[in-house]
């Protein structure tokens, strides 16, 4: 049986999401500097990259 969630699982959860999506350190909030602003720099390029091929193939995949 699973355990019941704390109160404010859900709140903590969108904070973390938030500050990773802004470039924030996830625990203190503060700016990503240096090498941890370059990974997190890449990750996004990435993801974008990722985002914006998958909407290709759904246009390619309409029109046909």
């Amino acid at each position: 049986m699973a355990r019941p969630k704390k109160q404010g699982y859900s709140e903590r959860v969108e904070l973390l999401r938030t500050r990773y999506e802004t470039g924030q350190d996830i625990w203190t909030g503060n700016d990503l500097e240096n090498e941890d602003l370059a990974e997190w720099q890449l990750i996004m390029g990435l993801r974008e990259a990722e985002r914006i091929r998958r909407e290709g193939r759904e246009l390619a995949t309409h029109s046909a």
